[in-house]
């Protein structure tokens, strides 16, 4: 007389278990690798914006404007924008941009953010043309 089983072993049921927690396990990791990148560079097309804001007032208004770099904030029209956490910026300075919108001599160059190892630069050109990369 034969026995047919209708269902799973219990080893069966835990081997799946523990292939899909290893599979979680790996694409988790590899998630939040992505999600760094993700913050990375949406930091770095904020400042971008805030850089290309400030050199479009400074040429509107005839005025000099400045971006401060701290380590995890900057600060422009004496308003602090704080960057996402992790997110930080490697080479603190200063940005001034004169009244006909170009970077004053020694106050352009890289900005550059990093998050968990992770690197991304701004670049500022003497003519102020104004670049991620």
């Amino acid at each position: 007389m034969k026995k047919y089983s209708n269902g799973y072993t219990l080893i069966e049921l835990m081997v799946v278990i523990v292939i899909i927690a290893i599979v979680a396990g790996y694409f988790s990791f590899k998630f939040s690798g992505f999600l760094d990148t993700i913050k990375l560079r949406s930091a770095a097309r904020a400042v971008a914006v805030d850089l290309r804001s400030a050199q479009m007032s400074a040429l509107a208004q005839h005025t000099e404007k400045e971006i401060i770099f701290n380590a995890h904030n900057y600060t422009k029209d004496e308003k602090t924008r704080s960057l996402p956490s992790a997110v930080s910026v490697a080479n603190p300075q200063k940005i001034i941009f004169g009244a006909t919108g170009m970077p004053k001599p020694g106050n352009f160059g890289t900005v550059i953010l990093s998050c968990h190892g992770k690197t991304i630069s701004i670049i500022i050109s003497s003519a102020g043309r104004i670049r991620i990369e």
